[in-house]
């Protein structure tokens, strides 16, 4: 019997949200009986079957019928199915009956339900294409706790393995994903950390050649990061994917200001000073150029407080405190020991007055790069013009597969079923309907919402091409088609919907009682206040154009009416709006750094010449940074995303002790290329050495199995190099012009 029938009987089972087409007791049936309206008689199912194959091969029967309207060939696919080894069991069923309306007719008859329909295409999603694979669907419970479901994913991966000698199964979704991503991170974290040790260290022994220079700086860097996550603990923060770039970003910046110290103090000793003498000197001439090192960068991580997502916000807010703590241990412990250490030495360093190589080095190429300054500005220039046209080209995007490493099995299985069973998509967005939702212009508005849908490109379909959309009108029709008397109790036109506002009322109040599925689109407290239209995706995977295509296209189906708010939201769309965010607070985030580190660069200087200088290689490694995302085809995401920031706090450290030693230097000489020649002698060693250890603490990140920090890591080493190469080359002649400038405005 169809369940149109059951509804004139006043009965129908339901059983798990489903109504059945028949009233079925806790029994198992091997063969079926029907009764022939016409006949009043009964038969066997299987030899029903039997005598209709006979029948099928009377061509004047099969006419006669046909014209009765029974489909001969639609009886013979129902019964071939029901043969004598067919077993059905059905149990605990008679507590889930409903009664329905009335019953009008005791007459049986035989027909196809209609939800064999429903079925069907409920079976074709779960199958892929070949027939060859099929997916099981297991609803997570979603009150566990992230380490709960971590355990559950753990146990599902035993467990399938246990069942793979029978036949090939693979496992995915978020539980498994956050297990296989534990196991992936606590690997690599067993060789990144001390991969980013060693790098410094070898990279101190062999310019330094000293234990103490090589092992001081190290613990002074782990004091710091053992405040900075204590510091975690106090401000209530938690540990997530972001905070994993705190340990390079300290040790890197954290070391130059023990490279800066040491290598001043050394220059001090050269010249035959006692070691008491010589740290103090060194404090005070590299002291103010670390504290505003500190101070800027502080700022430049503070900008981050502009963001719209608290991660940010809180990274931004460690990674000043890690800085602030690192220049506190390094003026402070770090000097201290070192004294200790050297005091009792008669002969600390060779006073000989020989030069290290290095120091030469830098000399002759400040010395190049004077004589030929028109041709590196010219250079600058062309290379700025290019990364600068790229940058103009790079996308936004937010996503947590961005997050994920491609090489975990449940990735590899995700993009697989997403691949075989598109209709089978789990991902969905909802327009949320708020206010008087018990209204026949509400139910309008939702019609012609959901019709504005059929052009949508990026909404699954079931096989048959429908949208897969579920909203209050998709359980009105369904209840209408399973009790067609529903119809004319509620007074339903030919879209299902009432045509008074109380004959809504009823009905959903009717509803609401018997079908609980229309709990999942419609909200009641104190009456109806809140409906939803559930829209399934295709499986695509999300990229800045697909969240925006998704975004735009049901913000422009929305029909809004009357006192109803309407509201596009979901997973996607919040990636789309988070992503505009971040475009936005990035933008304010570099202008508010720029404008605050020049200005208090300006103060300090108390010249708008000399902190513009301070400020044009950052600004240079700016646009070359943001150029090479776009040429490396990597996009701003929640990590890269705080590249310019990064690169204003890590590059304007290199221009602050250039132009504090300038100024050290300009005390002694007014001649431009001499003072240029000796600020980059003596400073342009010590910025090489802190650029080269900060690059190869960050390169280490390459090794860690998420990409945003592997594009974290290259894109912050290529922030140092670019830094680095923009202060060793313009900066000279900037120097040296301002420095003819000065003497020419001192002569009059």
């Amino acid at each position: 019997m169809s369940k149109d029938e059951l509804g004139k009987f006043g009965i129908a089972p339901k059983f798990d949200g489903n109504q059945l087409p028949a009233r079925l007791v806790n029994l198992s049936i091997k063969s079926r009986i029907y009764r022939f309206p016409w006949f009043g008689v009964g038969i066997k199912g299987e030899e029903l079957q039997h005598f209709l194959n006979w029948i099928g091969k009377l061509r004047i029967i099969t006419r006669a019928m046909e014209k009765r309207g029974i489909n001969m060939e639609e009886m013979k696919t129902i019964l071939s199915h029901l043969d004598t080894n067919f077993t059905l069991s059905m149990k605990d069923l008679n507590r889930n009956w409903v009664v329905l309306d009335s019953a009008d007719s005791t007459r049986y008859i035989l027909i196809k339900p209609p939800f064999f329909n429903d079925i069907a295409e409920s079976i074709e999603s779960m199958l892929s294409n070949d027939r060859k694979t099929t997916l099981i669907i297991v609803q997570e419970n979603k009150t566990l706790s992230l380490n709960e479901a971590k355990r559950v994913g753990k146990e599902l991966c035993i467990k399938i393995k246990e069942l793979e000698d029978d036949f090939h199964m693979e496992i995915t979704g978020g539980s498994v994903i956050s297990y296989q991503i534990d196991v992936l991170t606590n690997e690599s974290n067993r060789y990144i950390t001390p991969g980013i040790f060693i790098a410094i260290i070898l990279i101190l022994l062999i310019h330094f050649r000293r234990i103490s220079y090589i092992f001081l700086p190290l613990i002074c860097l782990s004091i710091s990061i053992v405040w900075l996550f204590g510091s975690m603990v106090l401000f209530g923060m938690k540990f997530n994917a972001m905070s994993v770039a705190l340990i390079p970003l300290i040790m890197g910046l954290g070391v130059d200001y023990s490279v800066h110290l040491f290598y001043n103090y050394r220059a001090e000793l050269s010249k035959g000073m006692k070691p008491l003498d010589a740290i103090k000197t060194s404090i005070k001439n590299v002291g103010t150029a670390m504290f505003l090192a500190t101070l800027t960068t502080s700022i430049s991580f503070l900008s981050f407080l502009n963001s719209s997502i608290p991660p940010i916000r809180n990274f931004g807010i460690l990674c000043a405190f890690g800085i602030f703590y690192a220049f506190i241990v390094t003026v402070t412990f770090e000097a201290a020991v070192v004294y200790l250490l050297d005091k009792k030495k008669k002969k600390v360093v060779s006073s000989d007055g020989k030069k290290l190589s290095l120091e030469k080095g830098m000399r002759i190429f400040s010395s190049f790069v004077l004589k030929n300054g028109k041709f590196v500005v010219i250079f600058l220039t062309l290379i700025t013009i290019i990364f600068l046209y790229s940058a103009t080209k790079v996308n936004y995007s937010f996503s947590m597969e961005e997050f994920l490493p491609e090489n975990t099995p449940a990735m590899k299985t995700l993009e697989k079923v997403s691949n075989l069973f598109p209709s089978a998509s789990r991902m969905e967005e909802y327009i949320l309907f708020e206010g008087d939702i018990c209204s026949v212009r509400t139910m309008e508005s939702i019609y012609k919402t959901i019709e504005n849908m059929k052009d949508d490109k990026t909404i699954a379909r079931y096989p048959d091409g429908g949208l897969k959309v579920e909203s209050i009108l998709s359980v009105i029709e369904d209840a209408a088609k399973s009790n067609r008397s529903i119809i004319e109790k509620f007074n339903l036109d030919s879209r299902f919907i009432p045509r008074t506002n109380k004959d809504l009322k009823n009905l959903l109040d009717y509803l609401y009682e018997r079908e609980p599925n229309v709990k999942y689109v419609l909200h009641r407290n104190h009456g109806y206040d809140a409906a939803l239209i559930r829209v399934h995706l295709v499986s695509e995977k999300i990229s800045s154009e697909f969240t925006e295509s998704v975004y735009r296209e049901l913000t422009n189906d929305v029909i809004s009416c009357g006192n109803v708010k309407v509201t596009v939201t979901g997973p996607i769309s919040l990636i789309y709006t988070i992503t505009k965010s971040l475009t936005e607070s990035q933008l304010k985030s570099t202008f508010v750094c720029l404008f605050v580190a020049g200005l208090v660069l300006i103060v300090v200087y108390r010249k708008i010449s000399l902190g513009s200088i301070a400020m044009t290689p950052v600004i240079l490694s700016c646009i070359w940074i943001i150029g090479s995302i776009y040429l490396l085809n990597y996009t701003l995401n929640v990590m890269t995303v705080m590249v310019t920031s990064l690169t204003i706090g890590l590059g304007i450290t290199y221009a602050i002790h250039a132009i504090e030693r300038y100024k050290l230097v300009l005390q002694n000489s007014k001649d431009s290329e001499k003072v240029v020649e000796d600020t980059f002698a003596h400073i342009g060693g010590a910025i090489f050495i802190s650029a080269l250890t900060t690059i190869a603490g960050f390169s280490i990140l390459v090794l860690s199995p998420m990409p945003p920090e592997q594009q974290f890591g290259i894109i912050t080493a290529l922030t140092i190099f670019y830094a680095l190469v923009t202060t060793l080359l313009i900066l000279p002649p900037l120097l040296s012009l301002y420095t003819k400038r000065l003497g020419k405005s001192e002569r009059k």
